[in-house]
């Protein structure tokens, strides 16, 4: 199943985090303080992302369904 918006921006602000990195809990936190401090414009940023995302997936396994 695709990333959503948010993992997709928690997966990329991890990977620019400066080495040594810390606990991942203490990353996940970082970034989820990022989130809600991020603009419109940049979210609607991760939103296209996104959307580009699902649609790579859609293309690929065109018969997924998602079951819990």
């Amino acid at each position: 199943r695709p990333l959503n918006k948010f993992f997709l921006f928690k997966q990329a602000y991890v990977a620019a985090w400066p080495e040594p990195k810390p606990e991942n809990k203490v990353m996940v936190k970082a970034a989820g303080e990022a989130w809600k401090r991020l603009s419109p414009a940049e979210v609607a940023h991760w939103t296209k992302v996104q959307a580009e995302v699902a649609a790579e997936h859609a293309r690929k396994y065109p018969d997924y369904k998602y079951q819990p």
